[in-house]
């Protein structure tokens, strides 16, 4: 309201006696003026890429809820050696950072 007052100087018109889509009638005087129009615009164009990151990120959200919601079973089949291997070194990295924080405690004291 505060921008139409200041970017605009005209007659106020109701919004169902112009409509933006249809062609404008000789008689028909626009309910903003262009100067407006523009700036709603590039405001508009300003949002859009918010609006449209926002709801991706709505998506994730509702998409990883679910999938926590998910029962987890444990697998029956085998694992591949590769797998293994990783898992193996994994864990061993794990207990060595484990010791090093023991052991950098234990010299404080």
């Amino acid at each position: 309201s505060l921008l139409k007052e200041k970017h605009c100087q005209h007659e106020s018109k109701s919004m169902l006696e112009t409509t933006p889509q249809k062609p404008m009638n000789k008689h028909r005087v626009p309910s903003r003026c262009d100067s407006c129009n523009v700036v709603f615009q590039r405001l508009y164009n300003l949002s859009k890429p918010m609006q449209e990151d926002g709801c991706v990120r709505r998506k994730n959200i509702t998409e990883a809820s679910a999938k926590v919601a998910e029962v987890w079973t444990f697998p029956t089949e085998k694992i591949t050696i590769a797998d293994s291997h990783r898992l193996y070194h994994i864990g061993m990295k794990q207990l060595i950072a484990l010791e090093q924080r023991r052991i950098e405690a234990s010299k404080e004291y």
